[in-house]
């Protein structure tokens, strides 16, 4: 009875935060705070949310062979592997290469308004077109991990039935 327990709300608790993280969370709070707040925010969020995602899966794996009367088979297990990878990518590559582009964005900004002139420096093209692309790429990951927790949650809800 725990372990089932724990099978469902360590499920849904994964499920919780990725869609609230991703279609909630960081749209509002883009909206509502200015671009310095905002960083903050998320750079305080990430850790936690990326964590989450790496972790909770496991816990989600380890409780699901004697979670359900047939359990759940391998394919299900790889599932939830595949959500612990996006969330380790995230946390371990691509969370310290954003921090970086922004860090070296915001220090490139400073320069050119010291320096005044018309409109974004060169280097500042180079440093903004750079963060976007690792910004991207982690939100492919992050988007694929998410489906892939649907997936599984499908495969859940079945066996439930």
């Amino acid at each position: 009875m725990i372990v089932q327990f724990l099978h469902l709300s360590s499920y849904g608790i994964l499920f919780g935060a990725q869609v609230f993280q991703t279609f909630i969370n960081g749209i509002v709070a883009f909206k509502a705070l200015g671009r310095p707040y905002f960083g903050v925010h998320q750079a305080a969020i990430f850790p936690v949310y990326f964590s989450l995602q790496s972790f909770l899966p496991v816990l989600v794996g380890l409780t699901s062979t004697t979670s359900l009367e047939n359990g759940l088979n391998w394919k299900s297990g790889r599932v939830m592997g595949a959500v612990t990878v996006t969330g380790l990518i995230n946390l371990v590559v691509f969370r310290p290469l954003t921090q970086g582009a922004v860090r070296a964005k915001n220090a490139q900004e400073l320069r050119d308004k010291r320096r005044g002139g018309d409109g974004p420096s060169k280097e500042l093209v180079a440093r903004n077109s750079r963060f976007m692309v690792i910004h991207a790429s982690s939100i492919l990951i992050n988007v694929i991990g998410l489906l892939a927790t649907v997936h599984y949650g499908i495969g859940l809800g079945m066996r439930l039935s």
